[in-house]
């Protein structure tokens, strides 16, 4: 049984009997709405709602800024920001505890929108009486109500909030109307932890994908800035932290969906404050009399960033669970990334196999080989220009035969317009209202809806019909982010419910596991929701070569950056997730041509560091834009001897990465650790054009540096570890193992 107390607005000052330490307490007087738990308080202005007070006990001082909106959440309608567009107002609060958990709620309704009365006549005939009868005319009611509720449980450092879109009855006689609701708006205005020179932001994301927040950023070197972060579970893990490190407190936040649906997450500075906006994607169609609720936004307090990644991390786990199924070979792969057409075709490319397998890939990826490639015509259909499909089935016996697996290329997001499964499966595809077939909002291609029996069927029916034909080992998915609403009015799903690409590839995985245990699946998008439906994932897009190297140029990034974002993203997924690294696949050569510089001694360098440290891809190459790998007989050489440490060192394969446990003092010298069993491999590799003296820090009981003896794989060079220093030349890649003390 709940236990509830309304305060309408009018009836204060109020203020609840004194509460026992951690009670969730409610105060409300002329000046404030006040919502306590002892830890973490929140206020609002009696007057309009606006959020104008967050403060946690451990530091002085409200940590956010009021801002021009009242309502701190928003809501799309037909393509407009309502409260933005047309303001809010105040119609009541209400206070409520739960009896069980004895959280408090604070519940803040607001009005958006006057609506015009109904009337079955003009208003003049109403208006012409000298003394019109007197009617009962009830007071016209705002279109929407938007009620924001403030959760806080008794002693816990957060804040959950959560939304309520009601839309009022319009009374239309004739005919009731329709609002297209593309999600909320969730804002938390203007924010800091104590001072803003004492803090740091971070947004754990991709390595230089899109707009990247280095780890530990300064606050004030985004207080002015705009940054859109794109979207979560499909691309970033979703959290944003603002940490001051001096006042041993963090504040992390993000939006739990359930997986459902992706959101959007900004940052907004306005040259001395940074707010954090996040954008929930959950589309609905809204009639009269409708409601909508919204995700919950969670705002945490811990201790430091990577406490707060922990509860994060939890609470993911229970929408995001890490896929059991994962072949025990999947972290020994070393993938080459191949198009069909670099040796002319499956016969040529069949008779070079014996080539890469020598240089130690034991994984062949092929590049689309059906009609219309990307573009997605019919993956049925081999393209004739590649061979025959008997050539097909022949190059991946060739490769089982050299001990390789093979994994096609998959394309889910759309198909061409005029191909053959356009034309053979028109209702596999998302329509507007008016019925007529969409086109995906960045490829241009027919959108299909994930959440569409019918096109699951056709997708179970793909992956069989190639797993029998030609025996694969699997897929890689290609542009497998979440997308857009369906709002065909004749679908019996909601329109949010084409969002989530998850259903579809649990229904793929499913289907191929019938008949073959021992397959994967590869996704090219990096969020923690691929974790939870295939094998494994990028660990960042195809730009990060690009971004990268150009940043290494200019100094803004190092080893030691780009090593304190991987470690950061690693921490925000769940323990054991196979993530791939790579320097280059076919996208940064069909959309930075101009920035492929070859193989050069850094480029081998960093992606020395990716084949140690996770799964790597290596890019064969495109004749269109030279040099491929097989171009450059020092790049090959280079390869082969990094991929054989994997068999050298298992535990370079196998192993858990440890990069806490490890450090340098020199920025351009990256450090991890691979731990499996009682073996324990050390890295150091260098990214810089000069030689280096870096003096090393473990910390990691049971082991020690002294007496680790390195070698460097490509040269043979053995280099010894003295009183925890190493000399390392280069852009030199350094392997060893600890030792125990004393061992």
């Amino acid at each position: 049984m709940r236990w509830l107390l309304r305060l309408v607005a009018g009836c204060m000052p109020l203020v609840l009997a004194a509460a026992a330490a951690g009670e969730v307490t409610f105060e409300a007087t002329a000046d404030r709405l006040r919502l306590s738990n002892g830890v973490v308080a929140v206020e609002f202005d009696p007057k309009d709602g606006a959020w104008t007070g967050l403060t946690h006990r451990a530091v002085e001082g409200n940590m956010i800024g009021r801002e021009q909106l009242s309502a701190a959440v928003d809501f799309r309608a037909d393509e407009t920001w309502m409260v933005e567009s047309l303001g809010s107002v105040l119609l009541r609060h209400a206070f409520e505890r739960d009896g069980k958990s004895a959280a408090g709620t604070l519940s803040l309704t607001y009005g958006i929108g006057k609506r015009s009365p109904f009337n079955f006549i003009p208003d003049r005939w109403k208006d012409r009486a000298p003394e019109p009868m007197p009617v009962y005319a009830p007071p016209t009611p705002y279109e929407f109500e938007l009620t924001v509720r403030y959760t806080l449980r008794p002693d816990a450092p957060r804040v959950d909030r959560r939304a309520t879109l009601v839309r009022n009855v319009g009374k239309n006689f004739f005919r009731s109307s329709f609002r297209r609701v593309d999600g909320f708006l969730f804002v938390l205005p203007n924010v800091v932890v104590g001072r803003p020179a004492d803090c740091t932001v971070n947004v754990p994301g991709p390595l230089y994908t899109y707009t990247y927040v280095e780890a530990g950023t300064p606050y004030e070197k985004l207080a002015g800035t705009y940054i859109d972060s794109k979207t979560t579970p499909d691309r970033l893990p979703g959290i944003v932290g603002i940490e001051n490190r001096a006042a041993g407190l963090a504040l992390a936040t993000w939006m739990e969906t359930g997986a459902e649906v992706a959101y959007q997450t900004y940052l907004s500075g306005d040259g001395r404050r940074l707010s954090a906006v996040f954008h929930t994607l959950r589309s609905d169609r809204m009639g009269d009399a409708g409601r909508i609720e919204s995700d919950v936004q969670s705002i945490l307090f811990a201790p430091d960033f990577p406490a707060a990644q922990a509860e994060h991390r939890s609470e993911q786990a229970r929408s995001l669970p890490l896929s059991t199924t994962t072949p025990a070979w999947v972290r020994e792969m070393v993938i080459l990334e191949m198009m069909p057409a670099l040796h002319g075709g499956f016969r040529g490319l069949a008779d070079r196999l014996p080539f890469y397998r020598d240089i130690g890939f034991n994984t062949l990826y092929l590049m689309p080989h059906w009609v219309g490639g990307y573009g997605n015509a019919d993956p049925r259909a081999v393209d004739p220009a590649f061979g025959t499909p008997e050539e097909l089935a022949a190059l991946v016996k060739r490769a089982h035969d050299l001990g390789m697996r093979v994994l096609f290329d998959m394309v889910i997001h759309g198909f061409a317009p005029g191909g053959a499964v356009a034309r053979e499966h028109p209702g596999i595809f998302t329509r507007n209202e008016q019925g007529l077939v969409e086109t995906h909002f960045n490829w241009g291609s027919l959108n299909t809806d994930p959440g569409n029996p019918d096109y699951v069927k056709f997708m179970e029916e793909l992956v069989l019909h190639d797993l029998r034909t030609y025996g694969i080992d699997g897929y890689r998915v290609d542009a497998n982010s979440f997308k857009s609403p369906n709002w065909d009015p004749a679908s019996p799903r909601r329109p949010w419910q084409a969002s989530s690409t998850l259903p579809l590839y649990r229904a793929m995985y499913a289907a191929l596991q019938r008949e073959k245990k021992d397959v994967v699946l590869y996704s090219e998008m990096f969020g923690p929701a691929w974790h939870s439906v295939s094998n494994l994932a990028q660990d960042a897009n195809w730009a990060v070569v690009t971004d990268l190297f150009a940043r290494f140029d200019r100094g803004e990034a190092n080893a030691a950056t780009y090593k304190a974002g991987m470690l950061q993203l690693q921490e925000s997924l769940q323990p054991g997730v196979n993530r791939i690294r790579f320097c280059r696949n076919h996208d940064t050569c069909w959309f930075f041509p101009d920035h492929w510089r070859g193989y050069t001694p850094r480029f081998l360098a960093l992606d020395g560091i990716h084949i140690l440290t996770g799964v790597p891809v290596v890019f064969a190459g495109d004749r269109d834009h030279p040099p491929s790998l097989e171009d450059d007989a020092n790049a090959v050489g280079h390869y082969r001897k990094l991929i054989a440490v994997r068999k050298e060192f298992p535990e370079f394969a196998r192993g858990e990465l440890l990069l806490r446990e490890i450090a340098g003092d020199d920025p351009w010298v990256f450090t991890a650790l691979r731990r499996d069993g009682d073996a324990v491999g050390l890295l150091v590799g260098s990214l810089a054009p000069e030689a280096s003296n870096v003096r090393l820090r473990l910390d990691l009981p049971g082991r020690t540096l002294e007496g680790v003896e390195l070698v460097d794989p490509v040269s043979g060079e053995k280099v010894a570890v003295r009183d925890g220093g190493v000399t390392v030349k280069p852009f030199q890649t350094l392997v060893g193992r600890l030792r125990r003390p004393g061992g």
